[in-house]
């Protein structure tokens, strides 16, 4: 069992379609890929929506922390940090890494990819695929209110 954290705007903390990455894409898809996005700790979900917002219309009021619990039956991929192309943590969106995650969306091999978060390598965030076969089999917590910080 893999416990993995979500956070997202409280309008959007429910909506585990995936559609925000559709919209807009992000580092691991470009737009018109639907994914999940969670981090492996509380603090890291945290930092990696902060590094997203700008700091102005930042208020921890209107976000929400989601837990989801991913069962040991569900089998998940990883990306080898060392294979990964040098601009990956320096570009906003590089192509090769949103050319995995549509690799990963589309293959339909696995519900859950491991991918090394931008800020800290050796850390790790989840791409969770909401149309893989066992994605309901994944558990989710009820939202939270985030720390004031």
């Amino acid at each position: 069992m893999l416990t993995v954290y979500r956070v997202a705007l409280k309008k959007y903390i429910n909506d585990l379609t995936g559609m925000g990455a559709f919209l807009y894409g992000g580092r691991w898809s470009p737009p018109g890929v639907n994914m999940l996005h969670a981090s492996e700790s509380k603090s890291l979900a945290l930092l990696e929506a902060r590094s997203r917002v700008n700091p102005k219309y930042y208020d921890e009021n209107n976000f929400r922390m989601l837990e989801l619990i991913i069962p040991s039956s569900i089998k998940i991929d990883s990306v080898n940090v060392k294979k990964l192309p040098k601009n990956w943590r320096t570009d906003f969106n590089p192509v090769e890494c949103q050319q995995i995650g549509m690799v990963f969306a589309t293959d339909k091999k696995y519900c859950v990819l491991e991918v090394p978060s931008r800020i800290f390598p050796d850390s790790y965030n989840y791409l969770i695929n909401p149309f893989h076969s066992d994605f309901s089999k994944i558990t989710f917590g009820k939202p939270t209110k985030l720390p004031v910080l």
